[in-house]
């Protein structure tokens, strides 16, 4: 899905495999790469486990799970002109998130994730 792949910090061995996967990806629409994403990512959804994760938006979240009773109670949580049920807890999963969310990133460090370059 990315059009401009970045290659640099990466193994060679995952260079490749973004090569690979890239010229590969090529051959499909944007559209088509969306659907089958959807597909894979929903695979084991119905499996009962002690494990839950999300794999639709974040990337970099891939290898985060969290116990299952983390997204069973939920609460209605005002953001700014809108409510939104989020997990009872949300601690639990901010910091398997981002550590110690509580703690800012340096001055200089504060940009989203999507705009950041590769070192």
């Amino acid at each position: 899905m990315k059009k401009n792949v970045k290659y640099r910090g990466q193994s060679f061995f995952h260079r490749v495999l973004l090569f690979v996967t890239h010229v590969i990806g090529l051959l499909f629409t944007d559209s088509f790469k969306w659907k089958m994403y959807q597909k894979v990512s929903m695979i084991g959804n119905k499996k009962e486990t002690e494990l839950v994760g999300c794999y639709n938006d974040i990337y970099r979240c891939l290898d985060m799970t969290y116990p299952k009773d983390t997204m069973e109670k939920l609460e209605l949580h005002q953001f700014e002109d809108t409510e939104f049920y989020i997990t009872s807890l949300w601690d639990t999963v901010l910091t398997t998130t981002y550590g110690d969310y509580m703690m800012p990133p340096k001055e200089q460090d504060r940009v989203p994730e999507h705009l950041k370059q590769e070192q």
